[in-house]
């Protein structure tokens, strides 16, 4: 699963865009994984657990086993959400 998670990664930003700069290319993959991970509907999480984003697959988990998290889900899209725009 980490292998497919690390190609389209690579596919949608690293293979088809030029970088200047170390600073240009983290940006643009920092902007990719908040959309990944908020916004692209996800066809696996959608017909195993119902949802449509990793993080709702986050939120759906916690639902289920809160005691299992060190960090609440709205803590981590907050989180998430400053280093993607820092």
């Amino acid at each position: 699963m980490v292998e497919r998670v690390n190609g389209t990664i690579k596919d949608a930003t690293i293979k088809v865009t030029t970088y200047d700069n170390v600073g240009d290319m983290k940006a643009n993959l920092a902007l990719f994984l908040l959309l990944y991970n908020f916004n692209r509907g996800h066809g696996s999480l959608r017909k195993e657990l119902k949802v449509r984003t990793p993080f709702d697959a986050l939120d759906y988990w916690y639902k289920l086993s809160p005691e299992l998290f060190k960090i609440l889900p709205d803590k981590f899209k907050s989180v998430h959400a400053q280093i993607t725009t820092t």
